[in-house]
């Protein structure tokens, strides 16, 4: 998967997904498409023609559990529309901004009409994974190829694990704002 619907995605990423035959998401800010930085419309259709599956991250990659309820609404049926406007294909999958969340959030984001929703936690999913709360790994230019290898297997490096727990506890006890 691929956040925030950046122009690298397409530039980068995709070539090397082509050439070796993986599909991915990519999971994009509807206000973001077509500005500098960012994926175009016509990229977006590429990706899409490519077998590619385009998610919604937002409309504006803000915390939603920031907003009151009809904002958060806002965000998700704004994006969704736009992306499926561009797209001309349903936007099913939804991919939670900065991955901040609670029951809210998450009652809003099927309320909304998604299918599934993807969280910044850490972690491997099961059959039996609620699909309004998957976990993924964040994969940093720093891993290895053997860290990659552990968490493509499902058995992440005990160091790998640490690290995530020290970040999700320093987001605990400082917040939002400190964080």
């Amino acid at each position: 998967t691929f956040d925030d619907g950046l122009e690298s995605d397409f530039s980068v990423a995709f070539p090397i997904l082509k050439r070796y035959g993986f599909q991915a998401v990519f999971f994009v800010n509807a206000g973001t498409v077509g500005q500098d930085g960012y994926l175009s419309v016509s990229q977006l259709k590429q990706l899409s023609e490519a077998g590619m599956e385009i998610g919604s991250h937002g409309f504006d990659h803000i915390f939603l559990t920031r907003l009151d309820d009809e904002k958060v609404r806002d965000q998700l049926t704004r994006s969704k529309k736009r992306l499926e406007e561009i797209h001309k294909k349903e936007i099913s999958f939804f991919s939670i901004p900065r991955g901040r969340y609670d029951r809210r959030i998450l009652s809003a984001i099927q309320e909304a009409g998604y299918r599934l929703a993807l969280t910044s936690d850490a972690g491997c999913n099961t059959p039996q994974a609620d699909p309004f709360r998957l976990r993924r790994w964040a994969l940093k230019g720093s891993y290895t190829l053997d860290d990659f290898t552990s968490i493509v297997e499902g058995r992440p490096k005990h160091h790998l694990r640490i690290e995530h727990l020290l970040k999700r506890s320093a987001y605990g006890l400082l917040g939002h704002a400190l964080y």
